[in-house]
């Protein structure tokens, strides 16, 4: 099995995160910067809280670097950390995460160095009110290949995020967020117009009917068909 490191000083999120993550691999569960950094090069996955007793996640993150393995950085204040470490936004998970959810996205990444960390792949957005949602659209895109994620749920600040990223040397290629109604899918179109995006709306399977442009994505090929559709178009903006 897998080698996992994981980096938590909070007895109740260690025991939550070990849990989702032991049943995909071996996990070696550490307090500190100083107790991690010997595990480091010999994992093939590390897991590491943002805010350590002796230091920052990120001195963790150096040294699974430095030895190419894939990770995750996990923060209460994720959505600010991601403002302040664009670099790390498509690999940081903001807490609370659920237990499947955190399973999923830490199976696509295993083994997945070179692909999820250096190749350069194109960025995208993912916002929904539900966090499942927010990172269902994460897993299956970075679990095909096509793209790393920027996943993020339930916080009104996404939009500012988003804007950040599409200012960096690798921009947005596609937002991805939910709306509730017409009016909400319209709101997404505008902010996919003033970043010079593609996007895709996001609804309930009850709504899918409903609404116009708007899909629920997550059962079978149609989602990752029409993700890659407008990664490979040259024109931004396009609708469902």
């Amino acid at each position: 099995m897998p080698k996992i490191t994981l980096v938590e000083d909070d007895p109740v999120t260690r025991t939550i995160i070990s849990a989702a993550i032991s049943t995909i691999g071996d996990v070696q569960i550490v307090s500190t910067v100083q107790e991690a950094i010997p595990h480091v090069a010999d994992s093939d996955f590390v897991v590491t809280d943002y805010n350590l007793p002796d230091g920052r996640g990120t001195e963790v993150i150096k040294e699974a670097v430095a030895n190419r393995v894939p990770y995750f950085l996990t923060s209460g204040d994720g959505l600010d950390l991601m403002h302040t470490h664009l670099d790390l936004a498509p690999h940081t998970i903001p807490k609370p995460v659920g237990v499947a959810a955190l399973k999923e996205m830490t199976e696509t990444r295993i083994g997945q160095f070179d692909t999820m960390y250096e190749s350069g792949l194109p960025l995208v957005f993912s916002y929904s009110k539900k966090s499942k949602d927010a990172y269902a659209a994460k897993i299956m895109i970075e679990g095909a290949g096509l793209a790393r994620v920027v996943a993020t749920a339930n916080d009104n600040r996404w939009m500012e995020l988003a804007r950040d990223l599409a200012r960096t040397p690798a921009p947005l290629s596609i937002l991805i967020a939910d709306a509730d109604s017409d009016a909400g899918a319209q709101v997404i179109e505008m902010n996919a117009t003033e970043l010079r995006t593609s996007y895709i709306v996001l609804c309930g399977k009850d709504r899918e009917n409903e609404m116009n442009h708007c899909v629920y994505p997550f059962e079978g090929d149609t989602f990752l068909d029409m993700v890659d559709s407008r990664l490979a178009r040259a024109d931004p903006g396009a609708r469902i």
